[in-house]
């Protein structure tokens, strides 16, 4: 436990990254809904359409996702770094 209060700084930074890329992301997504929603009650015949490509998206497994980022990233300690970062 000698490790994290000498590292206050780098955790406080690691939390708000974290806390950042949550909150775009949900928000981001939350507009999308929105909208979505918002279309499709107004054209109900869009409402299949949506339907069934947000189902597609949603199937999509994200491991296997991750698995065809391999060829560009590669694997190890390296992809999960920060590329400015720590080293």
């Amino acid at each position: 436990m000698n490790w994290a209060p000498k590292h206050i700084p780098e955790i406080a930074l690691a939390v708000w990254q974290h806390l950042v890329l949550s909150v775009s992301s949900v928000l981001i997504g939350l507009v999308i809904a929105l909208v979505l929603g918002i279309i499709c009650a107004r054209r109900p015949r869009l409402y299949a359409f949506a339907l069934t490509v947000t189902n597609v998206i949603f199937v999509i497994p994200s491991l296997a996702l991750f698995a065809l980022l391999i060829p560009f990233v590669g694997l190890g300690m390296e992809p999960a770094r920060e590329r400015r970062g720590y080293r």
